[in-house]
Parts: structure tokens; C-alpha cells; sequence
């Protein structure tokens, strides 16, 4: 979201890394940062995440399954 502004100077690198240990997507990484998580970083299976898991392969995995923020 372009209208969510950054409260410190941004971080070279990134504030998060998740990487996946199961499933079809098992063994990657992604990065987000400060900027990502202020706006939000949906997970799931659903066409809106952010880091979206293959809807029929990775079953165990609701639509929306979590999100990541970070807040003040």
C-alpha cells in the first residue's frame, strides 16, 4: 500500500525471513520487509495472500492461514 509510510529509516535487509519446511512449496525462503509487514503479509491458499500455497496440493493449508504485521 503506497499510503502507509515508514516510522524509521528502512533496514538494508529484510526485517523477516519465512521459509517453508513442508508442503509443496518445502525449502523456500522469502524475505519481506518493514515496509511488507506494516501493510501486511496475508498466507494461505487464497488468490489474495501475499504468499500464496497451491490451492490443490497443499490441503493442510486454509484460505487465509495467517497474517503477518508489524506494529508499533
Amino acid at each position: 500500500m503506497s499510503d502507509i509510510q515508514p516510522t524509521l529509516r528502512e533496514p538494508a535487509a529484510p526485517r523477516v525471513i519465512i521459509e517453508i519446511l513442508t508442503s509443496s512449496m518445502a525449502g523456500k525462503r522469502f524475505a519481506y520487509s518493514s515496509k511488507d509487514l506494516r501493510a501486511g503479509v496475508l498466507i494461505g491458499r487464497a488468490p489474495d495472500c501475499n504468499l500464496r500455497f497451491d490451492g490443490a496440493r497443499d490441503l493442510k493449508v486454509s484460505g487465509h492461514h495467517g497474517l503477518l504485521e508489524e506494529r508499533n
